[in-house]
């Protein structure tokens, strides 16, 4: 019922979207004939519904399509609010300026502008979300031991491979990270999509990644989508450690991972961390996947927190919205209360596969004392 009601919401927003794209196009671009107006709405009503079809259809190309479209909606939409602020603007003016008018080819212009940039920013952003870069930063951790000091850990969170980017994708960060030569790799939840068919071909590239004292992984809200064991099988296949509440002690460094499941309930979240026994004087990193409850990581003593999940909004202006819900901590290196808290904005995309505003990141942090 839960998740039926989410479709529905979902499904109106866009179909809001998708009217006011609609009357815009109408109203600026003075259409009048019959026939290309039809055309418009079926061709929006389609759209308006491809991204749900998309989301259960077993095609490919067809999600990439619908998921490519919403991206490009979001600017058309704030294109659209711009075009009736401008002539709002021009109307309010008129009361004062009497020869003032906003004609015909007042609106193509303002129209044409608008949704030109819209276009060219869109555009933008796939590239954008293609390249990812390299972030480097420096962490102290109390009472870090000379074996750990300068040494380097590759962290990368959500990089959704499935329906858009598929094994060629992650064998590029594979191959990134290997350059890097860390110590140790953690990857923070959200590898997969979810909803996925050929797990074994997409977590191939997993192989190859390697790391003196070992690769880390935990699950993300992604891997919850559907048997969250297949995935775990997959990863714990091709080498790599799955991290489902428990801790290991690597020469004094505690590395700690969580399931993402347990991670939503303060109250679980702070028995399964209770039961690991956290020896508060030796540093300790923590592989959560979302930022939430850092009050329960906090008092239980971690040293360092990485995080991902919020992608940082992934779309301009969204950003505003992930720093309100995760209360500043949404991304980058910040501290609560004696923890420091990374949380990273990923290096793949959900939804559209467009990233503007923010770069998609694989993290080299490097450990001082």
């Amino acid at each position: 019922m839960g998740f039926a009601i989410a479709i529905i919401i979902i499904q109106l927003i866009f179909a809001l979207g998708h009217f006011l794209f609609y009357k815009t196009l109408v109203r600026f671009f003075n259409i009048k004939n019959k026939r290309i107006k039809l055309a418009l709405k079926i061709a929006l009503i389609f759209l308006g519904v491809s991204f749900v079809l998309a989301s259960i259809l077993p095609f490919a190309w067809f999600y990439l399509i619908a998921a490519s479209w919403l991206g490009f909606l979001h600017f058309f939409f704030w294109a659209s609010v711009l075009c009736w602020a401008v002539y709002g603007i021009f109307k309010l003016a008129k009361l004062k300026f009497k020869k003032l008018r906003f004609s015909k080819l007042h609106f193509k212009i303002t129209a044409g502008i608008l949704f030109g940039l819209a276009l060219l920013i869109s555009v933008y952003g796939i590239f954008n979300a293609m390249n990812f870069q390299i972030r480097e930063i420096e962490v102290k951790l109390p009472n870090l031991s000379k074996t750990w000091e300068n040494k380097t850990i590759a962290f990368i969170s959500d990089v959704h491979v499935g329906k858009i980017d598929g094994a060629d994708f992650a064998d590029k960060i594979v191959n990134k990270i290997m350059t890097l030569n860390p110590d140790l790799i953690f990857i923070g939840g959200d590898y997969y999509d979810g909803h996925i068919d050929d797990i074994a071909e997409l977590t191939k590239p997993l192989e190859n990644l390697k790391a003196f004292r070992g690769v880390y992984f935990v699950t993300g809200n992604h891997e919850k989508f559907d048997n969250d064991k297949k995935y775990e099988n997959a990863i714990d296949l091709a080498g790599i450690v799955v991290m489902n509440n428990m801790m290991t002690d690597l020469d004094g460094l505690q590395i700690i991972g969580v399931d993402y499941a347990v991670t939503t309930n303060k109250n679980k979240f702070k028995e399964v961390l209770d039961g690991m026994k956290i020896n508060k004087s030796k540093p300790s990193i923590l592989i959560k996947h979302s930022p939430i409850n850092l009050d329960v990581a906090n008092d239980a003593g971690i040293s360092l927190q990485l995080s991902g999940h919020t992608h940082v909004g992934q779309i301009y202006p969204y950003n505003w919205l992930t720093h309100l819900i995760y209360k500043g901590y949404d991304y980058g290196l910040n501290l609560f209360g004696n923890m420091q808290v990374y949380t990273s904005n990923g290096v793949g995309t959900w939804g559209p596969p467009m990233k503007v505003g923010n770069t998609p990141e694989i993290v080299l942090i490097k450990m001082l004392k």
